[in-house]
């Protein structure tokens, strides 16, 4: 199982119409993705929009039923488009971010991984939103509004974690599923990140 099969399965299972993708180079993902309807957001190639994520928000009025985010993996600019796709997202949507557990400190570096997972652990903190990690394709964050059912406290913030942190708190702090639990959640099972 990869991102585009977690995006699929869960624009299949929850029967989401409306998908929004940050980030969309190359269209790896956007042009695999079916949905009725699909707006793409990229300041360079892909997608159907060419401009920067900030750009897009400040002139969106649409909602979306999934929002994927893989554009830039620096932390500030993703917790932006986080903040950004939440108030974008219906009220059952699911907002997807790849790339939430690089496998070592190197791939911290903004053309791989990046830092996208200290956004995805101060996502963890927060009471309204429900959150887990895919465990495979580099860490699929799986976030849904909806009551944090295992709230964390991370106690630093964003810029001062270090890679050391995600080592000593992965499984509190990313709550990695496997691809069967990705399925439930897909299909709205109930229970963790469901």
């Amino acid at each position: 199982m990869d991102r585009i099969e977690v995006i699929q399965a869960l624009i299949d299972g929850r029967g989401y119409r409306r998908y929004l993708e940050i980030g969309c180079a190359g269209d790896e993902c956007f042009s695999r993705v079916r949905a009725a309807y699909k707006v793409g957001v990229d300041p360079v190639v892909g997608g159907t929009l060419r401009m920067a994520s900030d750009e897009y928000f400040a002139m969106a009025v649409e909602t979306f039923d999934l929002v994927f985010i893989d554009g830039d993996h620096r932390h500030p600019q993703v917790f932006r488009d986080v903040c950004h796709a939440l108030r974008h997202l219906s009220p059952d949507g699911t907002l997807v971010m790849h790339d939430c557990l690089p496998p070592d400190a190197v791939h911290e570096s903004p053309s791989l991984c990046g830092t996208v997972w200290r956004v995805l652990a101060k996502i963890r903190e927060r009471p309204d939103l429900e959150a887990v990690t895919a465990d495979f394709d580099y860490g699929v964050g799986i976030v849904r509004k909806r009551p944090n059912t295992a709230p964390i406290r991370v106690g630093l913030s964003m810029d001062d974690l270090i890679y050391a942190d995600l080592v000593a708190n992965r499984e509190a702090w990313m709550r990695p599923v496997t691809p069967a639990r990705v399925l439930e959640i897909a299909e709205g099972a109930k229970g963790s990140g469901g």
